[in-house]
Parts: structure tokens; sequence; C-alpha cells
């Protein structure tokens, strides 16, 4: 009888395995909450991206959220297991002059938002001939990735989900058009830095060299005073729109005038589902300004 209950649980569990989908890495959207952050409602912030329609059903099975404690800090940790897409967090200084946003840029994985634009822009281009959009680039490409996914073992769910991937590219281009715009908006709603200043700056003396040459490293490669996210503060909009401070303050601080979003670069690894994040970014933006208005 035992035999049999394991052999049933065996067979139980290969069904389950087979027929289920399997969600891997890109497919896994999850935003972090810094511990210097306080999120003031987030069924209220989930809902705002189920209105804006913020994450694309067919790349995007599953939502995650996590709220970094600061005594036990395993923001560094899921990053080198590629596990994130985005932060809220904080660019005060305290009396030490440290702050969380450019702590996190020196450790690395943050993306510079102009590289964001272009990886996009260049991903975006992979399907395209002569400037065109090519029916047979993005079905190859779907065909390719998807070939493990339960959801599309048929030949009609293949059809139906070729047609979801043609959808899927269009609505990212607008998007990345949208953030094209985005960019050319007023510098103040950017989050500026040089990486590796802060480090630099509350580095004991026999360290210093070491990080100079580092932030010299990063002047010679364009990122001088590069964007590396948005001064969500700065959103502002009508009586229509939404208060970004209703969701996120600074913790001990009232509204979002210091709050930063960033995105973290593993485009390497998830390259169908890494510009998510634009169409994140622009869900807020499109919530809590009037920025796309204009």
């Amino acid at each position: 009888m035992i035999i049999s209950f394991i052999a049933i649980i065996f067979v139980w569990e290969l069904i389950f395995q087979v027929a289920s989908v399997r969600v891997t890495m890109g497919q896994t959207f999850k935003y972090f909450v810094d511990y210097t952050v306080t999120i003031n409602n987030e069924s209220s912030f989930q809902q705002l991206l189920v209105d804006e329609k913020a994450l694309d059903s067919l790349n995007i099975l599953k939502l995650d959220r996590e709220t970094l404690d600061k005594e036990n800090n395993v923001l560094f940790t899921r990053l080198e297991l590629k596990d994130g897409d985005v932060i809220f967090t904080d660019k005060v200084k305290d009396e030490d002059g440290y702050a969380r946003a450019q702590a996190i840029i020196d450790n690395g994985y943050v993306y510079t938002l102009d590289r964001l634009l272009s990886d996009a822009e260049n991903y975006l281009e992979s399907f395209k001939t002569n400037g065109e959009f090519d029916d047979a680039k993005i079905q190859a490409n779907f065909l390719q990735r998807m070939s493990r996914d339960n959801r599309f073992r048929t030949e009609q769910e293949k059809a139906d989900g070729i047609v979801a991937e043609k959808a899927r590219i269009l609505r990212l281009s607008s998007e990345v058009q949208d953030f094209r715009y985005l960019l050319s908006q007023d510098d103040e709603l950017f989050f500026r830095y040089t990486r590796f200043e802060q480090t630099y700056e509350i580095a004991i003396e026999e360290n210093k060299l070491g990080y100079l040459k580092n932030i010299e490293f990063e002047k010679n490669n364009g990122r001088e005073n590069a964007r590396y996210g948005i001064n969500l503060g700065k959103l502002k909009g009508n009586a229509n729109k939404k208060s970004i401070a209703s969701y996120f303050s600074v913790t001990g601080e009232q509204g979002a005038e210091n709050v930063v979003l960033m995105a973290f670069d593993f485009f390497n690894n998830q390259p169908n589902e890494q510009f998510e994040v634009i169409t994140f970014i622009n869900s807020i933006v499109r919530s809590c300004s009037n920025i796309f208005e204009g």
C-alpha cells in the first residue's frame, strides 16, 4: 500500500509538472520597496497597475513585491540571483553623507534611463525589415522562446500566441515612444548621479584612489551625472490625476519629494521581458502627472 501511495503521488506530480505553466525568471515582475520608503496603500497602487495595464499578460505571469528590512537587507542577494525589476528608494543623505539611491547604484545593476531607452529601441529594431515590423521575425522569436511554455502546445494556441505577440511588440513600440518623450522633459524630473562618488566620499583614505579610478572610468564612458531614476515627487497633475504621495513617501516624511524610482538591468538574462519596466514607469507617470498630455 505504501509503494502504491508513493507511485500515485509521483504520477500526479508528473502530470502537474507537464500540465502547469512554469514561471520563468522574466515572467515574474518584482518591485522592491526600500526600507527608507513607506508604501501607503499597496492595494490601491496595484489596482493602478491593473487599470493602466502596466504589465503585458503574455510576458508577465506573476506580480511580486518585497519590502526590504534594514536589519536584514537582502536586496543585493536578490540582485545577484537576478531577482527584481524596479525599486522605490530615496535620495536623502544622512549625517554620514549616505543615501540609499546612490548606494544601490554604486553596487551595480541599475540601468541608466538613456541606455534603457537605447536598448529598447535596438530590441524593437531586431523585429524590423527596412524600417517596418516583420511578421516572420516576430513569429520566429515567439516560437523559439515559447517552445517550452505549456500555454502554447497546440497549433491553435501557437497561432493565438503569435497574434498576442504582435500586439505586444506594437504596444511596446508605443510605450518606447512615450518613454523617449518622457526623457525629453525638464531635468528636475530625473535623478542624476556619477557612480562611485558616494562610496569615494565615505571611504577610508587608503581606499579612495581605487574609487577615484572607478569614477574616472564612468566619466570616460559617458556616464558622468547620468540619469538613473525618476524623482517621483516631481510628478504633478490636475485633479483628475492620482497623487504619487498617496502611494509612496519617505519614511518619517510627508509626501514623495525624495522618493526615487529606478530600474534594474537584466537585459542579457531576460531580453524579451526586460522592457516591461518601461511600461511600468510610464503607467505611474501617466496616472500621476499630465506629462504625456503635453
